[in-house]
């Protein structure tokens, strides 16, 4: 609309609507008894066609622009204005029922039953499904309905089990990450500065580099001088008399002396060059190996959940491959840099002591060739992130390939893979061509530029010449003309300092964004240190959710005394494992608290608390190494009978045994020549070791033949003694004799008791036995 007013949002601030009073006021409308409004930006046949919907006292307002749009744009989330006869249906709330968003692919739907038929009510991209769900949200509040994925308390969240997964732009990861902004001169040259500050453990080496960088800029620059004014204006023109430091007014004494010294000149920048490039060479690996020390140290530090919302790719890149390119940047070019710029600076100087003209003629488009640089290095910053974007993408191409080669195989999809990784490389190919493109233009910026200061000496300097004005000679102009010359080389390597300075620039901000992130899980700045631990589990009241909006547990509570075995079962995606997930703190609660002898687990010292609870979890996971090591991961001092008599207790010693060299066979990354039972068993091992006064399962016996059940269920019922023992397991035979039994359900404890109690109230525990039950009678197995 061509005006704009401000309404009264529900919650008392202004806020722009994109409707003029005019047109509310055509339908009855007062801004002020608009509860809600979305955009919506598609139409049921996903056509791209800007609309609105407005939420008001007793009426739901659908508008939406007559005309299909070709394009939408959403920078800075900007909408495309509502047109000014827009297409307007009018639905009172009274005949609105069981509405509910369904989550499509890329886009939200939003459908009712109005007056008894099923009705599409709007159709959104992800980027308008925020403010849809907040409007359903608010409806169902209004209307006191239970609305389809929306829950009956008004809270806004839904079912766990019902809702579907929230858009991208909707979640709020778990994981602090800095938005996504354009980076500005200032923040890279901070970065930079950040970036030198790991070079502060050798400053010895710095220093003596920086000394010949100096030495050798100075004594390159006597070339041109000897070459030119001694050489050929005082030597060969023989006025050998002003040249006080020859020791012979001879010329052809003189000559050989000159020429000695230039070979002087010429061995000593060779000296220092080579001293310079061994110290560099010395310390500078060691700066890189200390980045990517503190990298992957940040990352240790980090949260479960910062690793389960990134590709495997895009972290080994920013480990590997950014601390490589700081590598090149402070090994190759920014020497060269230094010493380019030092030369730069008294060549200059030279130049306007020999003659103020020519050095004015020499340097008078060096402003032009800045300001063209700082443009063209905008964009490669750009070009740049895109890049590495590709480069994340391919890497992840490649892991996913060849870490699941077996499922690609075994569903024929190897032309699929080959596919996305053509177009990852497609898109990789495209990036670095944009770049290349970029840097020609920035090269051939310096080289232009470069190539006319010559000439506009020369011409100056002739001019001066012929016109005899002044004291200009050939002698001069030979001078000049070499530290000219001497010039081109420091501009070079300019020109590429810029570009790799970028590309370092943005590697760094990764670097830094790794470095700087904050863990959610972080031990206390006082934590307390167990000593004596009984090994007493309580939960009170606590709620857990992944992503907000999506609660996974809600008000849970229970205990578990020392010694005792608690069972918990449940339908798949319950939050069985989360319960388990929160009692080893991978997670911490939301609301609530997880308490361990009385004391709340986010104030025991993290040690403390990853000696006192082992868990034996359903996702296995073999290092690259022996199976004695695999074994002994978490008690790296044990003994080789610790390793065999926890090897046996997992029930794992005799397949060990079978292997090509027992213990000390290599089973390589993540155990691929072991079945899958035999990597379980591994696990029970790893946790068997280390002895832990609080056990967890997690359904430790999936992956198993029922043989190996039998034997592992014999050797845990010897490890659950004296323990606490927190036992999730689909299997409920497993569980008969465990102290107490609690029943997830949507994220609730729906049910508790023992094995009799529970099946004698004939709920949902009764439930689930009753299938399994039949399951195993219908493959031939007693329950």
């Amino acid at each position: 609309m061509k005006k704009r007013n401000k309404r009264v949002s529900p919650d008392g601030n202004k806020s722009e609507s994109v409707l003029s009073v005019e047109f509310l006021s055509k339908y009855g409308i007062e801004p002020t008894n608009i509860l809600c409004q979305c955009h919506t930006d598609l139409d049921g046949n996903c056509n791209y066609r800007q609309g609105l919907l407005l939420l008001c006292e007793d009426s739901l307002y659908i508008i939406k622009n007559k005309n299909v749009s070709r394009e939408m744009h959403f920078e800075n989330n900007d909408y495309a204005p509502i047109q000014d006869e827009p297409e307007v249906d009018i639905i009172p709330l009274d005949n609105i029922r069981d509405i509910a968003v369904e989550t499509k692919i890329a886009s939200v739907t939003v459908v009712a039953t109005v007056n008894g038929a099923e009705r599409l009510i709007a159709n959104a991209s992800n980027h308008c499904a925020v403010q849809v769900r907040r409007l359903v949200r608010m409806l169902e509040r209004k209307s006191d309905k239970c609305l389809g994925e929306l829950p009956c308390d008004g809270s806004g969240a839904a079912d766990s089990r019902d809702t579907p997964p929230e858009t991208e732009a909707e979640r709020e990861p778990r994981t602090e990450r800095p938005p996504v902004k354009k980076i500005t001169g200032t923040e890279r040259r901070s970065l930079f500065i950040r970036l030198l500050g790991f070079f502060k453990p050798y400053r010895a080496s710095v220093l003596t580099v920086l000394a010949c960088f100096a030495a050798t800029s100075i004594i390159s620059l006597l070339t041109p001088y000897l070459s030119g004014t001694v050489l050929y204006g005082q030597v060969l023109d023989g006025r050998l008399a002003e040249v006080s430091w020859l020791p012979s007014k001879n010329p052809v004494s003189a000559l050989a002396v000159l020429m000695l010294t230039m070979l002087a000149v010429k061995a000593l920048t060779q000296i220092f060059s080579m001293l310079h490039s061994y110290v560099t060479a010395k310390f500078v690996p060691k700066v890189v190996r200390d980045i990517k020390n503190q990298v992957f140290s940040a990352m240790n530090r980090l949260s479960i959940s910062f690793f389960a919302s990134r590709q495997t790719g895009m972290l080994m890149t920013r480990v590997l491959d950014d601390a490589d390119q700081v590598t090149m940047l402070f090994i190759d070019m920014l020497p060269s840099v230094i010493v380019g710029s030092v030369t730069i600076v008294v060549a200059v100087i030279v130049m306007f002591l020999l003659d103020a003209r020519l050095a004015i003629a020499a340097v008078i488009l060096l402003p032009i060739s800045g300001i063209l640089s700082f443009l063209l290095m905008s964009r490669l910053w750009t070009l740049h992130g895109r890049q590495h974007r590709a480069t994340r993408r391919l890497s992840s191409a490649v892991n996913d390939n060849i870490g699941g080669a077996r499922v690609v195989r075994a569903f024929g999809k190897q032309q699929d893979e080959m596919q996305r990784f053509s177009s990852a490389n497609a898109a990789l190919r495209n990036a670095q061509v944009d770049i290349v493109n970029a840097q020609s233009k920035l090269t051939a910026v310096f080289s232009f530029l470069s190539g006319i200061a010559p000439m506009l000496v020369s011409a100056l300097a002739g001019y001066l010449i012929l016109a005899k004005i002044g004291d200009m000679d050939y002698s001069k102009l030979i001078t000049f003309t070499g530290y000219i010359g001497t010039l081109a080389g420091p501009f070079d390597s300019l020109s590429s300092f810029l570009r790799e300075w970028v590309n370092c620039m943005n590697s760094a901000q990764r670097i830094f964004e790794i470095i700087d992130a904050k863990p959610e899980v972080a031990e206390s700045e006082t934590p307390v240190r167990l000593r004596n631990i009984r090994g007493d589990v309580e939960l009170r009241d606590v709620c857990f959710a992944y992503e907000k909006g999506n609660p996974v547990l809600t008000d849970v509570s229970f205990t578990v005394r020392q010694g005792e075995m608690l069972g918990i079962v449940g339908r798949s995606g319950a939050g069985k494992s989360t319960l388990l997930n929160l009692i080893t703190r991978l997670y911490d609660a939301d609301e609530g608290q997880v308490l361990i002898d009385g004391v709340d687990i986010r104030d025991i010292a993290m040690a403390d608390l990853r000696g006192l609870v082992a868990m034996v979890s359903q996702e296995t996971y073999i290092f690259m190494g022996t199976v004695a090591e695999n074994i002994a991961y978490a008690c790296p001092n044990a003994t080789p009978d610790d390793i065999v008599s926890a090897a046996k207790a997992a029930c794992a010693h005799d397949f060990i045994m079978n292997l090509p060299d027992g213990y000390d066979t290599i089973i390589g990354t993540a155990g691929r020549r072991l079945s899958g039972g035999e990597r379980q068993r591994i696990s029970i091992a790893r946790a068997v070791l280390v002895n832990p006064k609080i056990l967890m399962l997690d359904e430790a016996t999936a992956a198993v033949d029922t043989e190996t059940e039998m034997n592992i269920q014999m050797a845990l019922e010897q490890l659950i003694k004296g323990r606490t023992t927190i036992s999730v397991a689909h299997r409920l035979s497993t569980l008969r004799d465990a102290d107490e039994l609690i029943v997830i359900e949507n994220g609730k404890v729906a049910e508790r008791g023992t094995h009799d109690e529970l099946m004698a109230r004939e709920g949902i525990y009764f439930k689930l036995a009753e299938i399994q039950r039949k399951a195993l009678e219908y493959r031939g197995i007693g329950g």
